[in-house]
């Protein structure tokens, strides 16, 4: 198996595994890959590659802003400059409790109208910047050197996925379960993976073993409650 590192490299691979020829055939599977990745979205919406942050600086004045590019999901919104988190009503909440926008000051409360428009209040009374923190859609690829936005280690998730769905194109059931079968089991593998946000691994079980003298738990943790 050739490097898989772009769109093109897993187009030749997938054509190879289905002994098609890949220009032929570059259409069919670059959908495929497309798919593919829509469908890992759908299975892991809380993904960290999904999540992602921006600052926005509102203006005096200026109460609504549009979405980000790639905005799906609001996680949070903060406010730099004193580091307070900013609380979200939904559109209809909003409209009943804030009402027709006239006060003006530090915006503390937000919704989200329209497209993603976010819509601020009170109305900024001067220039300030928050931090958007958001989950993002993924972008479909479409040119041989894209790289698909995967983590690259599990690309081989759309070669599988690719070849399971030519398999199922030709007409060849059984190879195309089989293939399927090991597409599932290595989405379900990279799922559990990246859901473990740390290496480190956890060193209090429970609060018996915590509050234990002849365990040693190192100086970090104690310091929090021992102030050492």
């Amino acid at each position: 198996m050739s490097q898989i590192s772009s769109v093109g490299t897993i187009i030749d691979e997938v054509a190879s595994r289905l002994n098609l020829i890949s220009a032929d055939n570059y259409d069919r599977i670059l959908t495929d890959i497309n798919q593919c990745t829509n469908d890992i979205e759908l299975s892991f919406p809380n993904a960290p590659y999904l999540q992602t942050s921006s600052a926005q600086t509102l203006s005096a004045g200026t109460s609504e802003y549009p979405a980000d590019s790639d905005f799906q999901k609001m996680d949070s919104i903060i406010n730099r400059d004193n580091g307070m988190k900013l609380t979200y009503l939904d559109s209809g909440r909003f409209d009943q409790f804030i009402g027709e926008l006239t006060v003006s000051g530090s915006p503390t409360i937000y919704t989200i109208i329209n497209d993603g428009t976010v819509k601020y209040a009170p109305i900024p009374s001067a220039s300030i910047t928050l931090e958007k923190k958001y989950r993002k859609t993924l972008n479909t690829v479409s040119t041989a050197s894209s790289a698909p936005p995967l983590p690259l280690k599990y690309y081989e998730l759309y070669n599988l996925y690719g070849e399971f769905r030519g398999l199922k194109r030709d007409g060849r059931r059984q190879e195309a379960q089989d293939a399927e079968a090991e597409y599932e089991r290595l989405k379900d593998r990279m799922i559990l993976d990246l859901s473990n946000r740390t290496t480190e691994p956890d060193m209090i079980r429970d609060q018996r073993e915590f509050n234990s003298d002849v365990v040693d738990y190192g100086d970090p943790i104690r310091n929090i409650f021992n102030n050492d």
